[in-house]
């Protein structure tokens, strides 16, 4: 009687798999990380805003009496000194390229070697924060440029802050300086304080940021090694409606998703970040390695 009862139990498949409780408080925790990210973008956005404003002073003789293009570019290179006080702020902060840019707009050196120079591009028609700097006004923005020709564009974070003043006195900054993180490396250094935090829950985690409903760092996001690229896979997995369920649901959600034929199930959370502007939303999926 006992052997057909095995045989029964083995021939209907009893197995249902994973706990569904275990998604449910991975979302839990997801969320958690979620707040964390915000605060920590906050921190970040306040930071380099500060550290541009410094790195400003550097820069500004070049810009004194006829502009010295040549000056200008060694002082912004000089600013990764790590044996300087503002090489040592700014090394917190995974900046793309720092750039000085003229009244114009456009920028007049960058800190990049001169086969990646961005000079002549214009910062001032993408970016509102540094118009506003050219005015007199240090400010953070969010927007989208093309820093590499023939790449698509790229959602950045800039910090602008002016440089110097115009002419005679006048309220209108000579030049400003720009420091720019693409989100990608927002995204990365995201997810390795998470998995720092998380090194004893033997977890897997995926992080990105949701700018007009496109993930980022994600396909030919090439600004971060690909371990870091959110997977197609988790990437259709946000919901469709998750504009209006941050609307509804005060800024954040939940949700919950298996993956393997339901053999490994998913936690994930979204929630807007309003250090980074009304139309970024940060999304963190979590799945614990053993089920």
């Amino acid at each position: 009687m006992l052997a057909r009862i095995l045989v029964v139990g083995l021939w209907c498949g009893c197995d249902h798999g994973p706990d569904p409780a275990i998604g449910r408080n991975a979302a839990v925790r997801a969320a958690e990380q979620v707040q964390r990210g915000r605060a920590s973008m906050e921190s970040l956005v306040h930071g380099l805003q500060t550290a541009i404003t410094h790195a400003g002073v550097v820069v500004t003789p070049g810009f004194v009496g006829v502009v010295n293009t040549a000056r200008i570019r060694d002082r912004l290179r000089g600013l990764h000194d790590d044996q300087t006080a503002i090489g040592r702020e700014l090394a917190f902060y995974p900046t793309w390229f720092i750039a000085a840019v003229g009244a114009d707009g456009k920028i007049v050196a960058g800190d990049r070697m001169p086969e990646d120079n961005l000079a002549g591009r214009d910062l001032g028609a993408s970016f509102a924060c540094v118009s506003h700097a050219l005015a007199g006004t240090a400010e953070t923005c969010v927007g989208s440029f093309v820093s590499v020709d023939g790449q698509p564009p790229r959602t950045y974070l800039i910090a602008a802050a002016p440089i110097g003043n115009g002419d005679a006195g006048a309220a209108t900054a000579r030049a400003a300086i720009v420091g720019a993180i693409p989100f990608g490396r927002l995204a990365r250094a995201i997810r390795s304080d998470l998995e720092l935090r998380s090194v004893r829950d033997d977890v897997q985690l995926a992080v990105g940021f949701r700018v007009n409903g496109r993930v980022t760092p994600s396909g030919n996001d090439n600004d971060v090694p690909m371990m870091y690229l959110v997977p197609d896979s988790l990437i259709q997995k946000i919901p469709a409606d998750a504009d209006a369920r941050l609307a509804s649901r005060h800024g954040a959600f939940t949700f919950t998703f298996s993956e393997n034929q339901g053999s490994r199930l998913w936690g994930a959370a979204v929630g807007n970040v309003p250090a980074l502007g009304p139309a970024v939303s940060l999304v963190v999926f979590r799945t614990p390695l053993r089920q």
